[in-house]
């Protein structure tokens, strides 16, 4: 179920964006699908530090599946995780931007230790550079099953290069590398998979202002492959249009493909039924508003008038056994 999570992140954008002032984000999120539902607050304060900003979040969310292994012996269950990361990120004179955090997940059946190493480097006005490391060390485990208790390891690079193109334009590229070592099935499904897998993703954007309109657009492909010999192609396109001073609106489409892993059929003793390493198509489509709450001002709310309400929703298609499914979220953006 660390999927839908996943999945929900991955459209929730603000919440992690660098802030050079005093802010708390409140962000509500929802997902469901044919056998799914989660649900998942989230609170983030970031604080500023003069040439630095910490930033603490916490999650909580519930999730409730009708079936855990989709088999005929699955049995619905609920369970809650408590997700909790800190970050502080410094800012040099000279264009560095160092950033270190630490990250702590834990529910009954999982348990995931992480820390993450940044740093943006302005190379000239023009170019900037950014490198991540993320290490994480996972514990499984099984409802009902005490003895049962497995290891992964997965550590992240990721390399990037932002260049200013025109006034209008900038344009990027980023190599992640993803390397994860030990227990990498589920173990609630009858699947037995290899304990190393190297995943890779190259990533190209663009994104180009229209100045007379106020529109911005934003093009990302995505290559990803990797030692499974899975490969995949993701394509994202995001509108930006400011309808008022305080009023935008962001419609966004994104869609992937890709093949399946080369054991998708019992091969070297290892097969899956997990529906994600096989063939698949998904499309995703919604958009977000982004309204500037400056109507409150010289009212006795007058103290939000400089947050941001954030309402989002999006309708995710995939050809797999899950079946399509509706993500909405709602975030409030408070300067303090």
């Amino acid at each position: 179920m660390r999927r839908t999570l996943a999945l929900c992140s991955a459209v929730l954008l603000f919440a992690s964006t660098a802030h050079a002032e005093d802010a708390l984000v409140l962000w509500g999120n929802y997902y469901l699908e044919r056998s799914t539902r989660v649900i998942a607050p989230t609170v983030t304060l970031y604080k500023d530090a003069g040439d630095g900003t910490f930033r603490g979040t916490y999650l909580v969310d519930q999730i409730t599946s009708a079936s855990g292994a989709f088999t005929a012996t699955d049995e619905p269950f609920s369970e809650y995780r408590q997700d909790i990361s800190l970050q502080y990120t410094h800012r040099f004179a000279n264009g560095l931007v160092p950033a270190i955090g630490v990250r702590y997940s834990h529910e009954g059946d999982y348990r995931s230790h992480g820390v993450i190493a940044r740093l943006g480097y302005e190379l000239s006005e023009l170019t900037t550079l950014d490198a991540i490391l993320n290490y994480k060390f996972d514990i499984i485990g099984q409802r009902g099953r005490e003895g049962f208790r497995e290891t992964l390891n997965t550590a992240f690079v990721s390399l990037g290069v932002t260049q200013v193109l025109s006034p209008q334009a900038l344009g990027g590229v980023t190599f992640d590398s993803e390397l994860l070592r030990g227990y990498q099935e589920n173990p609630y499904r009858v699947e037995q998979h290899p304990r190393e897998r190297n995943r890779y993703g190259l990533t190209g954007w663009g994104a180009y202002r229209f100045v007379d309109t106020k529109t911005s657009v934003r093009l990302e492909y995505t290559l990803g492959f990797g030692t499974w010999d899975l490969v995949g192609h993701s394509f994202d396109l995001r509108l930006t249009q400011r309808l008022l001073p305080s009023l935008e609106i962001q419609p966004e489409v994104r869609y992937h493909t890709q093949g399946g892993v080369f054991f998708v059929e019992l091969t070297d003793n290892f097969i899956t039924t997990d529906p994600k390493l096989r063939a698949l198509e998904t499309a995703m489509f919604g958009g977000r508003i982004i309204w500037t709450l400056s109507l409150l001002r010289g009212t006795a709310l007058a103290m939000l008038a400089d947050a941001q309400l954030h309402p989002s929703y999006y309708y995710y298609h995939q050809t797999n056994r899950y079946g399509d499914a509706h993500i909405a979220q709602l975030g409030l953006y408070i300067p303090l």
